[in-house]
This record gives structure tokens, C-alpha cells and sequence, in this order.
């Protein structure tokens, strides 16, 4: 099942979401914001596939969990 996007809230970096769809199109993927009062707002990427979901503070991390699940 692919995400296409449409119950997300407006992507903060639509680059690396949009990246990443196009190149797992089979994982719902998406963007949290954690945001403090007094610190750097953060984003946690995530994806879901089937029962296995994973999480990654980068795009580049989540899709090194993507990669390491597909093989």
C-alpha cells in the first residue's frame, strides 16, 4: 500500500519525502515535528510496510533501515 500523500499535512522538506516515495513506493512514508518551547524544533522521518515500521531523526538513516528491511 502507497502513500500518495494524501493524508499528510504539508511536507516540511518535500524533497527527501518525495525522494524517498519514488524510490520505496510499496512503505507509507512520512515527516513528525517535535517541537520544544525553549529548543530546535526536530523532524522524525518514519515509514510502515507491512507489520515492520521504523523511524530515523534523517532521511538518510531511514533509508538505510528501508534498504537493510528489503534485503
Amino acid at each position: 500500500m502507497a502513500n500518495e500523500g494524501i493524508d499528510q499535512v504539508t511536507d516540511p522538506a518535500p524533497s527527501d519525502v518525495a525522494q524517498l516515495r519514488a524510490d520505496f513506493p510499496v512503505w507509507s512514508i512520512g515527516v513528525h515535528w517535535t517541537v520544544a518551547n525553549s529548543g530546535p524544533d526536530r523532524r522524525r522521518f518514519w515509514a510502515v510496510r507491512n507489520s515492520i515500521a521504523l523511524s530515523a531523526w534523517s532521511a538518510a538513516d531511514l533509508r538505510r533501515g528501508m534498504v537493510r528491511e528489503e534485503s
